[in-house]
């Protein structure tokens, strides 16, 4: 196994996911990679011109929500266990 891939949607079982992944990364060394969706209006040029705004704060939004979370839970399992988590 080389990667992992863990969606999340920021709920409590989402976390218990990531948790999870993070601890067979670190026995496996295999990497993970968090996934989080947000509707795209790419494909509609009127959305876009009409919200881009709006969009790129959401987009913004979800990125650090993301990246907290991510972080709240691999500190949790840091003590006693080495990983390394990089967040692009």
């Amino acid at each position: 196994m080389k990667r992992i891939i863990v969606p999340t949607d920021f709920s409590p079982a989402a976390n218990h996911a990531v948790r999870y992944a993070i601890q067979v990364a670190r026995k496996t060394g295999c990497s993970v990679l968090f996934f989080h969706s947000v509707y795209s209006p790419r494909n509609d040029p009127a959305l876009i011109r009409k919200f881009p705004t709006e969009y790129q704060k959401l987009r913004s939004q979800a990125t650090e929500k993301l990246k907290k979370n991510i972080l709240a839970q691999y500190k949790k399992l840091k003590k006693s266990q080495k990983a390394k988590v990089v967040i692009v």
